[in-house]
């Protein structure tokens, strides 16, 4: 269970919003029960919290910050993997040393490139390059 896991002071948190929800028993019903409930994973222990909802916006809180990122703008072929590649992008760009609101960016062009593939997990490395300036990120 996630809130047991945060006693262990993970660098990274990323529950979609029904996964969310379920942590807490309650589903954030507006902007700022979400900020809320992420609030609380920081303050039990989570470094950064990334809230993700599908094709809609993530929201990215660093335990002083809050981010809204806005995916770009693309006609997926196959959605299924993208939150997989989301996480796999969020990963390299935090390794890599990147703030994470920027690691947001790439992330989010991940998760869009693989819903341009037909197979999950098969993203083109041109189309996550390509869709990365498109992102939107906002401090909120």
């Amino acid at each position: 269970m996630l809130l047991d896991a945060l006693a262990e002071r993970p660098a990274l948190v990323k529950p979609n919003r029904k996964e969310l929800a379920a942590t807490f028993g309650r589903n954030p019903s507006n902007e700022n029960d979400l900020f809320e409930s992420m609030r609380e994973l920081a303050r039990r222990g989570a470094e950064r919290v990334v809230v993700t909802s599908g094709s809609a916006s993530t929201v990215a809180f660093n335990g002083k910050e809050f981010w809204r990122i806005e995916p770009p703008p693309i006609r997926p072929l196959n959605p299924i993997g993208s939150g997989d590649a989301f996480t796999a992008g969020l990963t390299w760009r935090l390794l890599l040393g990147e703030e994470l609101a920027e690691a947001c960016r790439w992330a989010s062009a991940c998760g869009a490139a693989n819903a341009l593939s037909l197979s999950p997990g098969d993203l083109n490395f041109q189309d996550v390059e390509r869709l990365a300036p498109e992102v939107k990120i906002r401090k909120i």
